[in-house]
């Protein structure tokens, strides 16, 4: 309702959360947070970059945060694979 996150990122979030339990399921918060906030910085860096090549651009797009959602969901299935193997 706010804009803040589509129904396709909550679907998604839902769909990784559900895999893991417990513990894990706190660090995917956890995980998904610091891929946002590296597709953030990664954003706005070249966001920047792009205006300096074509000052007239106004256009701003938004950030896709699924990506995010998914890099978090691999980061934790990777722990979580690993961890089974020990």
């Amino acid at each position: 309702r706010i804009g803040w996150i589509g129904g396709g990122d909550a679907k998604l979030y839902a769909g990784a959360a559900i895999w893991f339990s417990g513990i894990n399921a706190a660090l995917l918060i956890f995980a998904t947070g610091m891929a946002g906030l590296a597709l953030a910085i990664g954003y706005f860096t070249t966001r920047k970059m792009r205006r300096k090549n074509n000052p007239d651009r106004k256009k701003e797009s938004r950030i896709p945060y699924g990506l995010a959602i998914a890099v978090g969901a691999l980061v934790m299935g990777a722990q979580a694979g690993i961890n089974a193997l020990l």
